[in-house]
């Protein structure tokens, strides 16, 4: 059902990190939204198609692997399962490139575990199909190209080495085209087209896209509902792709949406074991001692002590009949088990992050 000359292209990366003004770089006008918020309201992934060189690219914009708040935890869970669950819809059967966008800047922890969290959600093979795309040029030094820069960070040539070499440069606010006259390396209309050029030789090694469980189910499930759309109402295949999309990632989503309430639960349960536990081990102890307390100079006034009375629990939510596959439900779990260092805001103006 997929037209073998369509190239599906993911932006992966931080929030912050310039993937929506590259996109549109790609797609040469402005398509996506661009927000330099981590609390933006965009949580889905963003697509667009357009024939470049005569081939049609789907370039998928991502909101961003990071940015959410602490205060804002259990929020930022959910968004965060939404994300992921629609960049797995819309890239669906599997992307034929992924770009990992980041600053030019130092290679710091929240970089390294971005890249950790991709290849968790991706697999090993990931790299296979992994192009490292730098923004902010304006901050690379004069006469510094790109893999000087990367030579500086033992992190940033692993990383490099590990996508075969291939990186790129792009400046989203300064490289106007006065300034690139005198560096045509330093032009954004150069780089997009070495950009293309590398997505298509990439893919023309591997001879595939990127696949894995969770990709192979959400593609099953795609067709199966694109197959009863098509045959209910009559429409094209590629609306019925479309409609069917919609309609999975929707499914997915309600079904992730009530996943905090058996938490909340959960912890209240928890919560209120802990207290009861607590009262009947440490109180006895608290009443023996003031019994067996010597009388002190001035009377003291003993207040009498009461055991804690357990609050009514609230019911137990209804059992949901599970809808998303098991291998779903495993990546939901594993987007919530991101380590400490994914939940700390991002300042790309910092160079000197650590």
């Amino acid at each position: 059902m997929q037209e073998p000359d369509l190239l599906r292209v993911v932006l992966l990366g931080k929030h912050g990190s310039g993937k929506s003004s590259l996109a549109n770089k790609i797609l040469g006008e402005e398509i996506f939204t661009v927000s330099h918020r981590s609390d933006a309201k965009i949580r889905c992934s963003q697509t667009h198609t357009k024939l470049i060189n005569g081939l049609n690219v789907t370039v998928i914009d991502t909101p961003g692997v990071l940015g959410a708040e602490r205060a804002h935890r259990e929020r930022a869970e959910q968004e965060r399962q939404c994300e992921w669950l629609s960049c797995l819809v819309q890239c669906a059967p599997g992307p034929h490139a992924l770009l990992l966008v980041m600053p030019v800047q130092r290679y710091t922890r929240q970089e390294r575990a971005v890249v950790e969290h991709i290849k968790t959600q991706f697999g090993e093979e990931v790299f296979r199909f992994t192009i490292v795309v730098f923004t902010h040029g304006d901050q690379l030094p004069e006469n510094t190209d790109i893999l000087a820069f990367v030579e500086q960070s033992e992190g940033l040539k692993e990383l490099v080495l590990a996508c075969g070499g291939r990186c790129h440069v792009v400046d989203n606010k300064y490289w106007t085209k006065e300034r690139q006259k005198g560096d045509p390396q330093r032009s954004n209309e150069f780089q997009v087209k070495e950009i293309l050029a590398t997505v298509v030789k990439m893919t023309s090694e591997n001879q595939r896209y990127l696949s894995n469980e969770a990709l192979e189910e959400v593609e099953r499930e795609i067709q199966s509902e694109q197959s009863r759309i098509h045959a209910d109402s009559g429409l094209s295949l590629e609306e019925s792709r479309e409609q069917a999309k919609n309609s999975v990632l929707d499914k997915y989503i309600d079904q992730a949406s009530r996943c905090p309430s058996y938490v909340k639960y959960a912890a209240v349960v928890a919560g209120v074991a802990g207290v009861a536990l607590a009262a009947i081990l440490v109180l006895p102890k608290v009443i023996k001692f003031l019994k067996n307390k010597p009388p002190l100079p001035l009377p003291v006034p003993v207040m009498p002590i009461e055991l804690p009375t357990l609050p009514d629990l609230p019911p137990a939510p209804e059992v949901v009949q599970e809808v998303v596959p098991p291998v779903i439900s495993d990546l939901l779990e594993s987007i919530l088990t991101e380590p400490e260092v994914l939940f700390e805001r991002y300042d790309p103006f910092n160079l000197f992050e650590c």
